[in-house]
């Protein structure tokens, strides 16, 4: 049997067309008359509240932070804050090239070059950022060996009288040479010595140092927050916003320097400055280190290999720490008004061998906490009560008749008032 195809009626169409549209309308002005919101889940931790919770963030002013909890809006002083946690941030991967600003941040970048004055950089998450070739400190071109990590360490806490290139000798041992860096390609660094120009390539560099007089650059204005990414960088910010319903960070750092990180990669911002103190950025009383095994003739040198050091924010894979190959023990002074120690300790070989050994917290050479280490990395976290201006000291000692080499990392120490 045969059906005539039947025709669409005009009409309907119409009335279809029009509920569309005013669909779109209504939509369109309930955006236009609220503005969006962010999607930003955060942990916030403050004075006022007497256990951390779980919020929507909405703005941040320099004053204050709006957020959304169980249905009510609070705002909550930046005085009152200690810190916010972006829930499901977790660290990324990060660059090759680790970058140190003189008001004391460090992060990482994928790439970089440099004309001399400014220094362009991609940053891991993707962002681009310049900065003036005088707000940068040092540029660590590379991975380092436990070897060359000490002697860099050391290279960069030394005076400069001109820019530096830190040189690769071999896996153990590092050297430099001052002079003046013109220009950084992707597979050079065009250095001026002794009136000739030398195109070092990347691969023979640890990295480079950067000689300047600046001194807004080095001062700059008051820290109020330090602000972590997913890549492990680390932001010294003088101010930091976040517009109402934005998805972006913008960070005013200490030396004068913009930059807007995206939420989606910010780790957590720590408002407790002032109320909190790492560890590593203290020099330690004392120290010894217990040699892995017995060497028949002194070699110069071989006590700054082993034992402890401090591991500085600038290695984002270990944070401020400290860090102890082999065994010994390293002794501070605590700070006045602190009244906390907070951190955590494990194993952490560079590869999966490890030897079981003994670590231990000393308050005035008294025993205040004590743990066996026998698996790599499982951190074993504590929290112990500190006095101003008491001993305290670090104890890692071997639990094995062969000991291979124990690689103890006190990860992100931290006195709290």
């Amino acid at each position: 049997m045969y059906f005539p195809r039947q025709q669409p009626n005009p009409c309907l169409r119409l009335r279809f067309g029009l509920l569309v549209l005013v669909a779109s309308l209504a939509l369109s002005g309930a955006l236009r008359g609220q503005a969006p919101t962010s999607a930003a889940s955060v942990l916030v931790s403050d004075t006022q509240s007497p256990a951390p919770f779980i919020a929507e963030l909405e703005q941040l002013t320099d004053t204050m932070l709006t957020v959304a909890s169980g249905g009510n809006v609070r705002e909550l002083p930046l005085t009152n804050l200690r810190q916010v946690q972006f829930q499901g941030a977790v660290l990324t991967g990060v660059g090759p090239f680790a970058i140190s600003l003189r008001d004391g941040s460090t992060f990482t970048a994928s790439s970089l070059i440099s004309d001399g004055p400014v220094i362009k950089m991609k940053l891991v998450g993707g962002s681009e950022l310049a900065a003036p070739t005088q707000w940068i400190s040092d540029i660590r071109l590379r991975e380092l060996t436990d070897s060359q990590r000490t002697q860099w360490q050391a290279i960069r806490d030394s005076r400069l009288t001109a820019d530096m290139l830190v040189l690769v000798r071999s896996e153990e041992s590092l050297d430099k040479i001052e002079g003046i860096i013109n220009r950084i390609t992707t597979e050079a660094v065009e250095f001026e010595f002794s009136g000739q120009t030398i195109p070092a390539p990347l691969t023979k560099l640890a990295g480079v140092r950067f000689y300047s007089r600046a001194e807004g650059a080095t001062a700059g204005a008051k820290l109020s927050a330090i602000v972590r990414d997913t890549s492990g960088s680390t932001w010294n910010a003088a101010k930091l916003t976040i517009a109402k319903g934005g998805d972006t960070l913008e960070l005013t750092l200490r030396g004068g320097l913009v930059f807007n990180l995206p939420l989606s990669q910010t780790l957590d911002i720590d408002f407790a400055v002032g109320s909190m103190k790492y560890l590593a950025e203290l020099v330690p009383v004392a120290r010894t280190a217990t040699e892995r095994f017995p060497l028949a003739t002194t070699v110069a040198g071989s006590e700054s290999l082993f034992g402890p050091r401090a591991a500085s924010r600038q290695d984002p894979k270990i944070g401020p720490s400290l860090q102890f190959l082999g065994s010994g023990t390293a002794t501070y002074r605590i700070p006045a008004e602190f009244t906390r120690l907070v951190g955590s300790v494990e194993l952490n070989p560079p590869g999966n061998k490890v030897t079981p050994c003994i670590v231990q917290v000393l308050l005035e050479k008294k025993i205040v906490w004590e743990q066996r280490l026998s698996a790599a990395k499982e951190p074993h976290p504590f929290d112990l009560p500190v006095t101003s201006d008491q001993r305290v000291q670090f104890v890692v000692k071997a639990d094995s008749n062969l000991p291979v080499g124990d690689v103890v990392l006190f990860r992100e120490l931290r006195f709290l008032k």
